[in-house]
């Protein structure tokens, strides 16, 4: 987890202003967020699945439920950050047709951060 701390200020929950949380027989097993870039990009935040859960899609669906407020929103662009050493995230984003970008602001002082984004319909 070397750098890890460094992520830390840019992840705190108050600046994400819609949360989704996924359930399973009322228990909470993920989650993920949005928070407003720009007027035209909105940078999906904390994308989270419990270990148990993982390989049930829920990642999948969260990004489609984001990626769908986003564009009610008036966003045309979502951006998101990762690590490198995060695979099965980079995994699932490159899948979902996001591409790597330049690392934007303030990831772009960070060692360790890729970052990826996606045009919405």
């Amino acid at each position: 987890m070397k750098n890890r701390t460094a992520f830390v200020p840019y992840n705190i929950s108050e600046s994400i202003t819609d949360v989704l949380i996924a359930y399973v027989s009322g228990a909470a097993v993920g989650c993920a967020g949005l928070k407003a870039y720009s007027d035209s990009d909105v940078e999906i935040k904390r994308v989270w699945v419990d270990p148990e859960y993982r390989g049930n899609h829920i990642s999948s669906e969260m990004m489609d439920a984001l990626e769908k407020k986003a564009s009610e929103l008036g966003f045309r662009r979502a951006i998101l950050q990762t690590r490198p050493q995060m695979e099965a995230a980079v995994h699932l984003y490159t899948k979902r047709g996001y591409v790597l970008t330049d690392n934007y602001p303030p990831y772009d002082k960070l060692d360790g951060a890729i970052c990826f984004a996606k045009e919405l319909r």
